[in-house]
């Protein structure tokens, strides 16, 4: 259930990415600024919450 509210709270970051690019990104060469890397850091996050759910759903289905 906690995995399912993170997606959530995630999918709502991200959407900053799309929805104000001018806020995340310097200039014509896409350089993040300290609001896009703060974007950036949960995509990590993101990814290492998929390896722990992987992992997890890989123990509790019978083979």
């Amino acid at each position: 259930m906690a995995l399912i509210g993170f997606f959530v709270h995630m999918a709502g970051v991200f959407s900053t990415l799309l929805l104000l690019p001018g806020e995340m990104w310097q200039g014509d060469v896409p350089v993040p600024t300290l609001e896009g890397q703060y974007i950036i850091k949960n995509v990590v996050l993101v990814a290492a919450c998929l390896v722990v759910a992987a992992d997890e759903w890989s123990r509790t289905v019978p083979p």
